[in-house]
């Protein structure tokens, strides 16, 4: 079956609105907003988000003081940015750039990057000669060839640290490389040569997986100066947590100037204190780049201790909700310091949510048997299924003929549950019908389904609430047609409004099918029509 050319959806019970955080910055004495946090990607759905990230500046690494700082363990370790006369990192071996550092990208199987945004930036005088090409890095994957890029957006902080941040859209990039890649960031400028000095950059991935949860996936920018005794608090919303059972959630965050050695800087999520192994209720911002209490291992250089510079994704254990509780439609963010200065950029965060999540399955049998042949009867059966976290309701589904099919008329039934029985081809009378203008066949299904909306269907792991229904077409027999392709897939769409959310959900063709790598896939089922047309006879004439 072929992808719908036209998608005639029942009118929904309920009007749907997009999902969208709402981002109101407060703060106390001594934190400044440089540039306000807004929404800079936002998603729903399967999946979730990866930081990739490195330094631009750091200690000679030759000397025992610096190895001995930069191997330092977190939560431990008392060295910082200030103890040390600052330059370059150059790890590439390439004579044309002054400064390089990488890390690498590995993402699980069945992913798909849907969207990525390279952050750089950190401290440097507006009087350095390099000043102007702080917009511009380099970048290349694997062993290929850098490529220079120009940031989107330039933030100048001219309060405390004078230092810039950057950001670009690399989403063609990412996705080009591949699930499993390397990035090399290059020519980054930073003020060197003197001490208490950053500088940094970070690749935020986020992540398609239809074998993960269902997340409510944003990132989110901005900059702010948090001195010492002060706060800085971000409330958002525009997410729902599943009703009954756990809520995980992961938080996200870039930051610059964070000392190891300073303690009463903190991070809470609505009023309690976060933290894991690698990172102090008293000292979250501590230089390290983290992924879920683990130091990211791909790094070239690998620092333990960044001076300076933090990365980390971490995960709070929720299990008594105290965090983030059931049915939970907001959240606040607080970053605070005591003593250190903390310049927080970029603030992620996943968090489950209530979906349903649907399938669509097309089995096919030929009735005669043996090999498909011009005329042959083919009965396909579509399953639709929600093995989501939601109630699916207006359930239904779509499949369109291949253009080498002939509908049967009157082949249309349901297999099961409430709605079992035969189905008329005609429009409003009962669930199903078959379009003739767009040559397909639509059923409503699910508790409460009629001959205008669709129905209800329940969730469950294994798509217990599914819905079967069988109709007919025939092969023709029309040898141009057959001879362009002779095979045919088959795919179905299914699509249910979310019971919690509202939202509308689709399965974009895919299936409960799955291919050799463990992935679902689209096509199943695929059918070779054996024609015996004879090739086709080409002659021209002279000249």
């Amino acid at each position: 079956m072929q992808e719908p050319k036209k998608l005639l959806s029942p009118s929904f019970s309920r009007f749907l609105v997009a999902a969208s955080f709402v981002l109101v910055t407060a703060f106390s004495a001594l934190s400044q907003i440089v540039s306000p946090f807004t929404i800079r990607h936002q998603t729903q759905q399967k999946g979730g988000l990866k930081f990739l990230s490195n330094v631009a500046v750091s200690c000679n690494a030759s000397t025992t003081s610096c190895n001995n700082a930069t191997s330092q363990m977190p939560p431990t370790g008392t060295s910082m940015n200030n103890d040390f006369t600052e330059s370059y990192v150059d790890i590439d071996g390439d004579p044309s750039t002054f400064m390089s550092s990488s890390d690498s990208l590995i993402l699980p199987n069945c992913s798909e990057v849907t969207w990525a945004g390279l952050y750089w930036g950190g401290r440097i005088s507006t009087s350095n000669s390099s000043y102007a090409n702080r917009v511009n890095v380099k970048i290349k994957v694997g062993t290929g060839a850098y490529q220079q890029i120009t940031s989107d957006q330039t933030i100048n902080n001219t309060s405390g640290a004078v230092s810039y941040f950057c950001f670009k859209n690399v989403t063609s990039i990412v996705q080009n490389a591949g699930l499993n890649a390397r990035f090399t960031i290059a020519d980054q400028v930073n003020s060197v040569g003197s001490s208490n000095l950053f500088g940094g950059w970070t690749l935020v991935v986020v992540y398609k997986n239809i074998q993960e949860s269902y997340k409510n996936l944003t990132v989110f920018d901005g900059l702010a100066n948090v001195g010492q005794n002060s706060t800085l608090n971000i409330p958002f919303s525009g997410f729902i947590t599943p009703p009954t059972g756990p809520v995980s959630f992961e938080l996200g965050l870039i930051a610059h100037d964070g000392d190891r050695d300073l303690q009463g800087d903190y991070l809470q999520f609505n009023g309690v204190t976060v933290s894991d192994a690698l990172h102090s209720a008293t000292n979250f911002f501590n230089s390290s780049i983290t992924d879920n209490a683990v130091l990211t291992p791909f790094r070239n250089p690998s620092y333990n201790n960044t001076l300076g510079y933090d990365a980390n994704l971490i995960s709070p254990n929720n299990s008594a909700l105290n965090y983030l509780g059931n049915n939970a439609t907001s959240a606040t963010l607080t970053i605070g310091t005591n003593q250190d200065v903390i310049i927080p950029r970029v603030i992620t965060s996943a968090i489950d949510i209530y979906e349903p999540d649907l399938r669509a399955t097309v089995y096919v049998q030929d009735l005669n048997g043996g090999q498909v042949v011009p005329g042959d009867i083919l009965e396909y059966t579509m399953v639709g299924k929600n093995i989501g976290s939601d109630v699916s309701d207006s359930t239904y589904m779509v499949d369109t003929l291949d253009l080498r099919m002939t509908y049967i008329p009157g082949s249309i039934s349901y297999l099961n549950g409430v709605l079992a029985g035969p189905k008329t081809d005609v429009t409003a009378d009962d669930q199903a019908e078959y379009d003739a203008v767009n040559h397909l066949i639509r059923a409503r299904v699910g508790v409460g389904a009629n001959g205008l909306f669709g129905g209800s269907m329940n969730n469950s792991p294994n798509g217990s609430d599914s819905t079967a229904v069988r109709f007919r077409v025939q092969v023709i027999n029309d040898c141009l047609l057959l001879n362009c392709d002779s095979t045919i897939g088959n795919k179905a769409y299914i699509f249910g409004v979310g019971n919690i959310s509202g939202n509308l959900n689709t399965n974009n063709g895919v299936s409960d099918f799955y291919d050799a790598n463990g992935c679902p896939t689209s096509n199943n089922n695929e059918l070779t029509i054996h024609s015996n047309c004879p090739p086709p006879n080409v002659t021209h004439n002279d000249p």
